[in-house]
Order: structure tokens, then sequence, then C-alpha cells
């Protein structure tokens, strides 16, 4: 009789133990998976060996690249922002510029009178390129100058054989010498359903363009899937078998002695940190070359990338995800990834784990955006002032469709850079009356992660 219960209770054991096994593979292995209730979150399932599938192709000329070009054509600007377009211009760049020198800093009359009078062609950046990341631009040596920035560069009326570059921000001025025949080449890729008339708008830093008048616009839709929490355990941590895990529903947290990478469950943002502390602070252009390299080696956005920002003070690398023409903008932060590098690698990136793969062609269709004199018309009404705004633009809302929440949409809006930040014009309103905008509460995308 005892023996019977002693082989029972034994039995009980071993099936007591295979549980525990199961438990523990599903927390420590496939976290993602155990603390995800689709009914509380729009997490998306995938499968866990894509990882060898999620990095990117894209080179250098990919993402430190011009993102739109203003013409001035009969005493009004003329500005696209089309990808093919745009993909040409990045191509007439190459091997185009020599004698590059640095100039004057301008003061705001000068900088006004070349920006808003004197050009005849602008081509502008998202974020201050350094001249070394784009060396390719340049037939010579530019070592002197390879850590100093730009985001536009002016093409004057009466002077096609130069061009200058101007940092917005701190009104830097440089020139270089080109063939007259570049101009005539960006003169020749004018396309009338490409390019729109725009006004130019003296905002806190810089004069920016908006497109006046109503619009068209793709608005589409992609399938999703989530890179695996695995993928980055495997490309962050050096040694897996010290990593504990812990999760509530709403994060997952690994760490070890020196790292930390957590998964929002609410956001699908990724945040990781490392502890490097007194290290080496790098130069600009390694700053960029070395932020590119880790956000290719982690990212898996196919469809376009490009520099946005740098934090000079934080040492903080921007940049934004791109479908077709336009950035994606939301506030959830879907469309950044950030980044910063030390000498011996990461120490802090924060980026969204989810990647729009295939495109689901019924669901496209050209939208009308309202014209940029409306939304500048409205924000003025609201008793915000231009000096305060850095920036107005068309980008892209990720939003999760209310069929699957596999399908991501994109639809074009508008745009508005405040401190720092992009939002809506309705988020900016509700912010400013300190309630929540009409289609509910912003999110933050890991905001609180010391980002």
């Amino acid at each position: 009789m005892n023996f019977k219960r002693y082989r029972a209770m034994l039995t009980a054991l071993f099936v007591l133990m295979a549980i525990s096994f199961v438990f523990t593979y599903l927390i420590v292995v496939r976290p993602v998976d155990f603390f995800t209730n689709q009914k509380q979150n729009n997490n998306v399932a995938t499968t866990q060996d894509t990882g060898v599938q999620v990095r990117a192709t894209y080179t250098t000329e990919d993402v430190f690249r011009p993102t739109r070009m203003v013409l001035t054509n009969k005493n009004k600007f003329e500005m696209t922002s089309s990808a093919s377009i745009m993909k040409e211009v990045n191509a007439h760049l190459n091997k185009q510029f020599t004698n590059l020198t640095r100039l004057e800093v301008m003061d705001e009359t000068s900088y006004e009178n070349l920006v808003l009078r004197e050009a005849r062609i602008q081509i502008l950046f998202d974020g201050l390129h350094s001249f070394g990341i784009v060396n390719r631009f340049f037939d010579g040596n530019i070592d002197d100058l390879n850590n100093d920035r730009f985001s536009r560069i002016v093409i004057r009326t009466d002077d096609p054989s130069t061009a200058y570059f101007i940092n917005d921000d701190t009104k830097q001025l440089y020139s270089a010498k080109v063939n007259e025949s570049f101009k005539t080449s960006l003169e020749g890729l004018y396309a009338d359903s490409d390019f729109y008339e725009v006004e130019s708008y003296r905002g806190k830093t810089k004069q920016f363009f908006v497109e006046q008048d109503n619009l068209n616009v793709e608005q589409s839709a992609y399938l999703i899937e989530q890179i695996p929490m695995s993928f980055y355990i495997t490309q962050l941590f050096t040694n897996q078998s010290e990593i504990r895990t812990r999760g509530d529903g709403k994060t997952v947290v690994y760490n070890d002695n020196l790292s930390q990478l957590k998964l929002d469950r609410t956001t699908n943002v990724v945040t990781f940190f490392e502890n490097r502390s007194g290290e080496e602070t790098l130069l600009y252009t390694n700053n960029l070359t070395q932020t590119f390299g880790q956000m290719k080696r982690l990212g898996g956005w196919q469809m376009g990338v490009s520099l946005f920002s740098v934090d000079l003070n934080n040492n903080l690398v921007e940049y934004v995800r791109y479908v077709d023409s336009y950035p994606i903008l939301s506030s959830g932060k879907e469309g950044f990834t950030q980044i910063k590098v030390n000498s011996t690698g990461i120490e802090k990136m924060r980026t969204s784990s989810l990647i729009a793969q295939t495109p689901l062609p019924t669901k496209s269709k050209k939208v009308m955006v309202v014209g940029g004199k409306t939304i500048v018309t409205e924000l003025l009404n609201e008793g915000f002032v231009m000096n305060e705004i850095e920036d107005i633009r068309i980008g892209y809302s990720w939003t999760i469709s209310s069929e699957s929440v596999q399908i991501v949409e994109f639809t074009p809006t508008w745009y508005i850079k405040k401190n720092g930040t992009w939002k809506t014009l309705a988020e900016l309103k509700a912010e400013k009356s300190q309630t929540e905008p009409a289609n509910g509460p912003t999110t933050t995308g890991g905001d609180a992660d010391g980002f």
C-alpha cells in the first residue's frame, strides 16, 4: 500500500516538474508570448525564429540624404517631397562639389536674403549632416571640415557655379564650387504634379516651408510583424547566461549586472541601457557612423530611413522611418529610433519592435490633406506664436487597423514641432487646455525611460 502511494506521489512529482519546465521556458525564453494578452493591448503575434530576417540592408547613401527640394519659380516657391525625385537628387550630389570653404556666420538679414530672395534651388535635409558623413558629395579632401555641419544647400539664381551650405541652427555658411550643369540637371526634375506651392515661415531657429493648398497624399496599409525579443537579446547581451527576466503584463524586463532591456507592451517600444560611464564622447561624424551601424544591426525597417536630429547636449542621434515620401511622426514614436553610443558600443537605445512588412494594395488610396495655410491660421488663432514653432510638415500617423491588430494604417496629417516634439494640432490644443485629445490620450512611446 505504501509502495503504491509512493509511486503515485513520484508520478505526480514528475508531472509537476514537467509543468514547471514549460512555464520556465515561456517566462525566460519566450516572455513576449507568455505576457501577451491580445484583449488588453495591440501587440502583434510573430514567429520567434525570424531574427535573421530583420536586419536592414540600406547604406549610408540611403540614410544620410536630402528629403525635399524647393525651386523658386516666378517669385513663388514650389517644393517636392517625392521619393523618386529625391532619389535622383541624391544621385546627382555624388562627386559634385569642390573647394569646400567655411565662410562667415550670417546675421538674420543675410540668412533671409539668401534663403528667401537669392535662392533658385534649395536642397533640404531632415537633420544636421556633417560634411564627413556625406563626403561622397565632394571631389577632394574635406578633412579640415569633416565634423562641421549643414542642413540646407542653396544654389543662387545669379551664381549657378557656387553652392552654399547652411547650418540652419547656427547660420554658419560654407561655399563650394559646382559645375553649372548641376543646376540645369535639378531644374530638369521639375514636374507639375510633384511640386506644390509653399510659403516660408520663420520659426524658432530657421526658415521652413509649408505646402499652402490642399494636396493629395497616399494613404496605405501594411501587415506588420514584431521583431522577437530573442533577437535583441542575442545582439545586445554578451553573456546571455546571466540574464534575469521579470514581467508584469505591461512590461518585460531583461537585465544582467550592466545592462537592461525592456519591452513596453502598451507601445511595443524597446529600450536598452548599458552602464558605460566615463567613456570618450565621439566626434560628430564618428558618432553618426557608429549610430548608423548600430541602427542597421538592430533595425528591420526596409521602406526608408533618414537622419532626423542630433541632441548635441546628450549626444543622442535620432533616425526616422519613412513610408515612401513622408516620415512617420506619430506621437507614439513608432517612427523614431534613438541611439547613444560611445567608443565601445551602445549606451542607450530606443526603437519600435514593430515593422511593416507586406503592403495591402486594396487598402491604399489617395486622400486629401488640407492646405498648410489653414493649419498655420488655426495655430495662430489658438494663441501659439511662430517663434515657438520649430517646424511644420506632413507626416504619417501609425494607427492599428480596427479590422486586425496585424494591420497598420499610415494616414497623412500635419505635424508641428514644438519643444523638440512632433504633435498634431489637435494634440497641441489638448495639451494647452490640459485635456485629452478627442481620439484619446496620447502615448509617449517610452518617454519615461530617460530619452
